[in-house]
């Protein structure tokens, strides 16, 4: 029961201080700097425990602790692992088993922060729809419960035959005043706990395959998980982590459970003696022939890695591409649909005092 009693515990901590990442991001450099300046591991992280702060803070107390005791990073990082991933875990496995620590967390810092870079692109995009949608219904909400009312009033005790636009407003208006109240926050709680229940990974299996059957989104969520693929795989192979366990780990970072599947049997043949090539013009619907193409010269060479780093790089400016240009079609569009509405509410509520005006003066 205490077992369980904690891990309730760790998940509230979890979610009223998450993690920040671009704060281990910024931990993986700096710690990656003093080990090459010749800095020993504990003292690097007792440096790095007064430097940062949060869960970070914490957890890098806790690895500089165990590690004085004879630990290992590696053994140490994986006691945290809610803070630091199995990438990050794996790299410094490995680093430490080859003597190349420092550079295996250059690297690690290099592919953490361009996934950062596009998630900020992405809520970027995202903000100017988000602040729009949020002040339209706000002002909407205000309006039918405040100024709709005293119009509904008006316009019934004037008796005048009202357009079929007025009296759906006019509905809504009255709607709105017995019932606001209770419906709209209902409806603002429900929609958060829609947004927190699509989150979960149980129904990722159902909300994954079908982002992919719709085309606009299946090519945003494309170019993501090839620039996802490319990074962590190359960064990986870069820090000499065995092409099997590299993939893998490659398949629980995918942010699209299909492609965090396509990636798990491209694993399993791979070790059983295909060439990644092979496998991945195998899934040429979610990796385009180009990432096969450069991964064959790369294995003829010998040079995977860079070659995924570098498409790493290519799709990664293609999403920050397509997020802006979508960002400049967004924009114009949610003005067109406000000044629609404005002037739809404004024709509901001005036709009939026209004709009302109109009648008197007549």
């Amino acid at each position: 029961m205490k077992g369980g009693f904690k891990g309730v515990w760790e998940r509230v901590e979890e979610m009223l201080e998450p993690v920040d990442k671009r704060e281990v991001a910024n931990m993986t450099k700096s710690l990656a700097i003093m080990l090459r300046s010749g800095v020993t591991t504990v003292d690097a992280l007792d440096i790095l425990a007064e430097q940062h702060t949060g869960r970070v803070k914490s957890a890098v107390k806790h690895m500089a602790e165990q590690v004085r005791f004879g630990e290992t990073f590696a053994e140490a990082a994986e006691k945290e692992k809610n803070v630091f991933d199995k990438v990050f875990i794996g790299s410094v496995r490995i680093g430490e088993n080859s003597g190349t620590l420092a550079e295996n967390l250059e690297h690690l810092y290099t592919q953490m922060d361009r996934s950062l870079m596009i998630r900020q692109q992405v809520i970027s995009a995202m903000i100017y729809p988000a602040i729009v949608v949020s002040l339209i219904a706000v002002v909407g909400f205000c309006i039918a419960i405040f100024v709709l009312p005293q119009m509904a009033q008006t316009f019934a005790a004037l008796k005048t035959e009202l357009p079929w636009s007025t009296r759906m407003i006019m509905g809504f208006a009255d709607f709105s005043k017995k019932y606001g109240l209770i419906v709209y926050p209902f409806f603002f709680l429900f929609s958060a706990f829609c947004v927190l229940f699509l989150k979960q990974k149980f129904i990722h299996r159902f909300t994954h395959p079908f982002i992919l059957r719709v085309p606009f989104l299946f090519s945003f969520s494309r170019e993501l998980n090839n620039a996802r693929f490319c990074r962590s795989l190359g960064t990986l192979l870069e820090n000499g982590v065995p092409i099997r366990e590299a993939m893998l780990l490659t398949s629980t970072l995918m942010s699209n459970v299909v492609f965090g599947k396509q990636v798990f049997y491209m694993s399993q043949e791979v070790e059983s003696g295909k060439l990644l090539s092979e496998s991945l013009r195998k899934y040429h619907r979610l990796f385009p022939a180009m990432i096969a193409s450069m991964v064959a010269v790369g294995e003829r060479s010998g040079g995977v890695g860079k070659m995924l780093l570098y498409l790493a790089d290519y799709f990664e400016n293609r999403v920050d591409v397509k997020f802006k240009n979508s960002s400049s079609l967004i924009e114009p569009a949610l003005l067109i649909l406000v000044g629609l509405a404005v002037a739809f509410v404004a024709f509901s509520i001005l036709s009939p005092i026209y004709d009302i005006t109109s009648s008197l003066s007549g």
